[in-house]
């Protein structure tokens, strides 16, 4: 198995200045998302992507609509998109309908628009998890 060190080698020939990429954070929970956009920012900056567009959702179920909207807009002709999410356990069984829901939604948007759509949603049990 490679590891990051040997990907990150690899990457690194690589010109990506013509790529074009949008990230989608969900800002419920933002205190968590937060810090993966910058995550994800940091590592597109670190590899210089050519184009880094921002986009946000209310909350994690509105990623499917937010991704399904960046796809299909003929102007921006994205290389890639980053769902980047947060559902945390409750007291209800509604974190599993809607980890569920956005991962097949997003799943089918991939196949049927032949598009790389990577799927940064963390679904976890508590607060302390997700940090």
């Amino acid at each position: 198995m490679k590891s990051s060190f040997d990907i990150h080698a690899e990457l690194a020939d690589y010109d990506f200045s013509e790529i074009s990429v949008a990230i989608v954070q969900s800002k419920y929970h933002n205190d968590i998302t937060d810090a993966l956009y910058q995550g994800a920012l940091d590592v597109l900056k670190f590899y210089k992507v050519g184009e880094i567009f921002y986009r946000t959702a209310a909350g994690a179920f509105e990623l499917i609509y937010a991704a399904t909207d960046l796809v299909y807009d003929d102007e921006l002709m994205l290389d890639g998109i980053i769902t980047l999410g947060c559902v945390i356990k409750g007291d209800t069984d509604h974190d599993q309908y809607i980890n569920q829901a956005v991962t097949e939604a997003i799943a089918k948007l991939t196949l049927e628009s032949f598009s790389p759509i990577s799927l940064g949603l963390l679904t976890v049990n508590t607060k302390e998890q997700a940090q």
